[in-house]
């Protein structure tokens, strides 16, 4: 079991640094199997496919990239409201796919594989913890977070592909007001909590100052 826990780990590890360096298009699983010393069916066998691969090499960041951000303001202020954490962590992303042309290659490509093998999960997870905390004015028979979720993620996606394949007149500064913005309104929360949500995000993030490093890394 151990070996088995070993080798996925290692292939892991070593997509994200392909699908970094070459892009999800030019990462093949003859590569992977020859930079790891195992066989094409045995990445199957863990993985089935590399859209499922990439899923969990994107899941594992933007959950690494969450915990890191959300210790930090923990560490520094104590307390801090849930969204306006959520709000610094979309914003830090946003921040990586901006500077860094390698992580927003991977993310393009890999919703360029089609929408519905994107995942949601780490989105929904994270929904839901909102939806727990905050309450949100939502039908439960219908399990309307999911239904937010899908929303929020097409809007969301959409957005950032535009702006960063230039078919957007703004500047990023006003691109990423929007797509923050988008995402509370979706969730019906107030205008005036709006407002304040992104005006604390702000000052945390000039207070922290995160530096985006390669490989998917915000420190």
């Amino acid at each position: 079991m151990a070996e088995k826990t070993e080798i996925r780990e290692l292939l892991l590890e070593k997509a994200k640094i392909s699908f970094y360096e070459k892009g999800y298009q030019k990462t093949s699983f003859e590569y992977l199997a020859n930079e790891c010393g195992v066989t094409k069916p045995t990445i199957s066998y863990y993985f089935k496919n590399k859209v499922n691969l990439a899923n969990e090499v994107y899941s594992r960041y933007i959950s690494t990239i969450r915990k890191l951000i959300s210790e930090r303001i923990m560490i520094t202020y104590g307390t801090q409201d849930f969204l306006t954490v959520s709000a610094v962590q979309i914003r830090m992303l946003l921040e990586m796919y901006h500077q860094d042309k390698n992580a927003y290659r991977f993310y393009h490509e890999l919703i360029n594989c089609g929408f519905t093998s994107f995942s949601v999960e780490p989105s929904l997870n994270y929904n839901r913890l909102i939806h727990q905390q905050y309450h949100l004015d939502i039908d439960e028979n219908i399990d309307e977070v999911q239904l937010l979720t899908y929303a929020i993620r097409g809007a969301a996606t959409s957005l950032v592909v535009a702006f960063f394949d230039g078919n957007l007149n703004c500047t990023y500064e006003q691109f990423m007001k929007y797509r923050l913005t988008i995402v509370f309104k979706i969730m019906n929360l107030p205008e005036t909590k709006i407002e304040q949500i992104l005006e604390d995000a702000d000052k945390i993030i000039q207070d922290l100052n995160f530096k985006i490093k390669p490989y998917f890394q915000i420190v």
